[in-house]
């Protein structure tokens, strides 16, 4: 089985089309994949579903669409949620001090690499 895991803006690619939906698309028509994602990521894409709303790029009904189709998602278990713990949070503060500086590594970003890290085994 090959796993993958998301952040909220790889995820927002299965949910509405853009620049990297049809390889995101493949991924998850994969037959035995797993889709993993941490607990922020389902926050996170109802900020990215309202930001589409916002900027015109979908509609009223589309975000209820898309909502659904991602809860759905998570009831079928196509996405595997994983929760976060204080691990998580130290250690995406270690990875903004020893990044941070040099790069655009913001907090949620942090956070989100924290988990796959940890996910990973690294």
């Amino acid at each position: 089985m090959t796993g993958y895991f998301f952040d909220s803006s790889a995820l927002s690619k299965h949910y509405h089309p853009e620049v990297g939906s049809p390889e995101v698309d493949r991924i998850f028509s994969e037959p035995d994949r797993l889709i993993v994602i941490s607990r922020l990521a389902v926050v996170e894409i109802q900020s990215v579903f309202a930001g589409k709303l916002r900027s015109g790029a979908i509609t009223d009904d589309d975000v209820a669409i898309l909502r659904a189709r991602f809860m759905r998602d998570i009831g079928r278990r196509t996405i595997e949620i994983v929760g976060m713990s204080d691990a998580h949070y130290e250690a995406a503060e270690k990875l903004i001090i020893q990044f941070g500086q040099a790069h655009r590594l913001r907090t949620l970003d942090a956070l989100q690499l924290a988990v796959a890290l940890d996910l990973a085994g690294c």
